[in-house]
Formats: C-alpha cells, structure tokens, sequence
C-alpha cells in the first residue's frame, strides 16, 4: 500500500517529466534485485552521476536513489526504534556539535535561505550516512562498499581516458587554465574527487589480505594499483597526490616497514635521477606542478583569515564564502572568476579550517579540529583493537587510517572531502570509510568487554 502511494504521487505530480516513468521502472527492477546489488548501485549512482555534468537531472537522481536507500534500510529495520542500529556515544556528540554549529551560524548568516538550505542538505546527508551505517550489518556489506567505490573509480577512469583520447594530452591539461573545461565528458571538478586517492589506498591495502593471496589477483591489483594512479595524475590534484603518497607511505609503513623503505628509496630516487638526466622530463614535472601557482594559495589563505578578522564570533554563514568572495578578492582574482564563478566551481580560502570559520565562527574552528580529534581517535582504537584478532580488519583499519592522515594534511591546501555541507560526489567516499571504521570499533569493542567480563568471572 505505500509503495503504491508512493506511485500514484509520482505519476499524479510528476508525470510530465520523462525520467519519471524511467525511474519507476529501474524501481520494480530494482526491487527484485539482491539488497548487496542495490547498495552497490545506489553508490555508484550517488557518485558517478549525482555531479555537476549532470546538473539538470542530479536532484531526481538523487532523489531516486534516496529513496532507494530507504527503501532497503526500512526492508531491513522496519519503524521499530529500538532494532535501530545505535552509535558510539563521542559520533553523537560531534553530530549534536556540528549540527548546533551551522544552526547558530545560519541563524546570523548573510542570507538566511543559502545557509538554512546548507543545513537541510548537511541533515540529509547525515541521516544518509547513518543508513549506510545501519545496513553495515556483516563482512560482505563491508566489500560491497569497497568494492563499489573502485567500480566509480573505473567509470571516471574511463571517462577520463576519452576525455584525454578526444581532447589530447595538451588541449587536456590546459583545462587547469579553464579552457578545454566544459569539453570533458565527466564530472568539471576532477581535483575535489577524494575518491580517487581513497581508493589508491584501499588497493594498496589489498596486498597484503588473505583473498588476495593468488597470483592472479595480485596481478589483477597491479593493474588496478597502475590504472589508479594514471586517473590521479590526469586528474590534476596536486592535493589528492600528496594525500595518495601519505595513505600509501603509512599503510607500507605500519603493514611493512622493508617494502615502504625500498620503495619510497628507489622510486623517489629514480625521479631525482631521470629529472637531472632528462632536462624535458624536469619541464614537465615542472608545469604539471604549477610551481608559479604555489603563492596562489597565500592569496586565498589571507582572503580567510581577513573574513574570519571580520566576523569572528559567528562567522558569515554556511555556504556563504563565495557570495562575499568579490568583497575581499584582489582584482586578479576576481578577474580569474569573473561571472561564471558557479559554473567553474566556488572559490574558496584553499583551507578546510580557515573555510569552515570563515563561515561558521570559532564553533566552525572547533567543529573542524573535533572532527579530525574523533576520527583518530576511532581510528588508533580500531587498529589496537583488531591488531591480534582478525588481520583483514587491521589491515583494513590501518588504510582507513592512512587515508584519513592524507585527508588531513590535504585539508591545509583544500576544503572538500568530509564536511563541505552534504556534497556527496566529494564527502560520501571517505565517509563510507568512516562508518566501515566505526562498525568495525563497535563490533570488536563488545568483543573486548565480553572477555574481560568473562576473566572476571572466571
């Protein structure tokens, strides 16, 4: 009876669209589908096709597989409360904070309606994560997630590579300068795709699990490892690369010191030498670096913290920066922008911390370095508490944590990937992580406390 509800809503007031009828029908085929399947989908909807390329129909989408989502969280949890998976007590209090944060904040913001829909879609993402949290309800689920994620990576892999095909290897990296931009056929904003370094990581990780032990599979991640770290570099984010040798360098480091020592020697060695030997290869690193950009960054950085000297104590309001970017700009910058600010993306002050109390007061400073003081700390529990128990979850437990180290010290030059109000192309990936690291440090939490109640009885 809901279900038919539901449909009979749809056709009454939403008819006249033709994705409507489509959406109905991938429904019911849906609905027939095993429920690992449709997770899978819903995250490779959620992050191959909810972008910006995709602007006219990405609300139905993700309206489509929102609804999806709770289609199969209600299936397995039904309305009764208390069968609802419950959340480690600090994640409750850091969401009750951030939550208080962007109210207080939306409260007083420049404009209230920006801000108050900033809240909305941060709320909604929210209760979309925990969904996600919910159905984490064995070991496949967890593969079922990772796996989906490097299924997204290959599909922007692909689309990148004909990208490179049609535009060439020059017309293509010179999109940096916002030229061939609107040429590609995927997604206009490669370098806030977190998802690409995430998954380099979560490859590397694979190396050392016991699924991956044949020769087969191990060639099978090499050749993942390799496509990955190809689509890294045609994305052009020298924050996400930085971050992608951060996560790899601590996974080899704490899964095996020898290896990260030999490699981090020979490849860094052999890049030293061939850029001394070749000259052409030096003026290639050269410009794809962007060296000359570099004090861009200070530009940005002092445009936050001018804001931030500016309204202090409640900030300016969510998702406000780029409306009051004009008032503190230099003219080359804003020459840089010019009208088409929110086709080329939101300028912002190329640093989470500064971004998020530029916008949201001394709570947004607060919030941001609670967030990353929370996730370490879950992080650091979880590899101690796994670390002699089941070696597939250490090791997955110390990639999470590599990839959460490299977020952070992307986090100085870059704002998105975790907190950028709900936007799920950019912050679902590491999140997934996230939840995979909570349900782990719940599960072997209670594991713990059962043993040490049963030495006490004994």
């Amino acid at each position: 009876m809901t279900i038919s509800l539901g449909l009979g809503i749809l056709f009454s007031f939403l008819l006249h669209n033709p994705l409507v009828p489509f959406a109905i029908f991938l429904l019911f085929l849906l609905l027939f589908v095993d429920q690992k399947i449709l997770l899978s989908v819903i995250i490779v909807i959620y992050l191959s096709i909810t972008s910006e390329y995709f602007e006219n129909i990405r609300s139905y989408i993700t309206l489509f597989s929102s609804s999806l989502l709770l289609y199969i969280f209600l299936k397995e949890y039904g309305f009764q409360l208390t069968k609802y998976p419950k959340l480690p007590k600090k994640l409750l209090v850091f969401i009750t904070l951030l939550l208080f944060t962007l109210v207080i904040a939306t409260i007083f913001s420049y404009d209230f309606a920006i801000s108050l829909l900033a809240l909305i879609r941060m709320l909604l993402f929210l209760l979309i994560l925990y969904m996600f949290y919910a159905m984490l309800i064995n070991e496949d689920i967890i593969k079922v997630y990772i796996y989906s994620l490097l299924v997204v990576v290959l599909i922007l892999g692909i689309s990148m590579l004909i990208d490179l095909y049609n535009l060439g290897l020059k017309n293509y990296f010179m999109r940096i300068l916002l030229v061939d931009k609107f040429d590609l056929t995927t997604s206009r904003g490669y370098t806030k795709l977190t998802i690409i370094f995430i998954s380099i990581s979560l490859v590397t990780s694979m190396f050392f699990m016991r699924g991956f032990n044949k020769l087969s599979y191990k060639l099978g991640l090499i050749v993942l490892l390799f496509f990955n770290i190809v689509i890294l570099i045609l994305a052009n984010s020298r924050g996400g690369i930085v971050a992608g040798i951060i996560s790899i360098s601590f996974c080899l480091f704490m899964l095996m010191r020898s290896v990260f020592i030999k490699l981090f020697l020979g490849i860094f060695g052999s890049i030293i030498l061939l850029m001394i030997v070749i000259p052409e290869i030096n003026e290639a690193v050269d410009l794809y670096l962007r060296w000359e950009t570099v004090n861009d960054r200070e530009v940005y950085w002092q445009m936050g913290l001018d804001v931030i000297n500016d309204h202090p104590i409640v900030g300016i309001g969510p998702d406000m920066f780029d409306k009051v970017f004009f008032n503190y700009a230099p003219s080359e910058t804003v020459n840089y922008f010019r009208s088409d600010v929110l086709q080329i993306g939101k300028p912002h002050p190329h640093n989470f911390f500064f971004y998020f109390m530029a916008e949201n007061g001394i709570l947004g400073l607060i919030t941001s370095v609670t967030f990353f003081v929370l996730f370490f700390y879950f992080a650091v529990k979880t590899i101690k508490l796994t670390q002699d128990i089941n070696r597939d979850y250490y090791i997955l437990s110390v990639a999470i944590t590599g990839i959460g180290i490299g977020l952070f010290f992307r986090s100085f030059i870059e704002v998105s990937g975790y907190l950028l109000y709900g936007y799920i192309t950019a912050d679902l990936p590491f999140w997934l992580m996230f939840v995979i690291l909570i349900s782990i440090h719940q599960k072997y939490s209670k594991f713990y406390e059962s043993k040490l109640i049963a030495k006490k009885i004994l």
